[in-house]
């Protein structure tokens, strides 16, 4: 387990690896989301986008995965392509600014 900001993730990517900010994965189940939202990918409760904000203060970037729809993705390929997709904005950014150090 990993805590920050009081809050405990369910993946993390440490800077060592990111090459830049700390990357937290966060797996939203249906009791994260409003009742009868008209996108329920974007309408998490209010105790959720706390959390979320809470944890970016702490310079943290957040990558949100919904559960149904990690579901849904037909193979482990799949899933893997959608994380890689979403972490690729955020991997090695200090290292390509000349920040960060090069890992081996």
């Amino acid at each position: 387990q990993v805590h920050a900001a009081m809050y405990v993730l369910d993946l993390v990517l440490p800077p060592e690896v990111t090459g830049g900010a700390p990357v937290a994965i966060l797996l939203h189940t249906d009791a994260d989301m409003l009742q009868g939202a008209a996108k329920p990918s974007s309408d998490l409760v209010g105790g959720m986008q706390v959390k979320i904000r809470l944890v970016q203060s702490q310079g943290w970037v957040v990558i949100s995965v919904l559960e149904h729809e990690w579901a849904a993705l037909s193979s482990d390929a799949a899933k893997v392509h959608g994380i890689r997709e979403q972490l690729l904005p955020h991997v090695g950014r200090d290292k390509a600014a000349g920040g960060g150090q090069a890992g081996g």
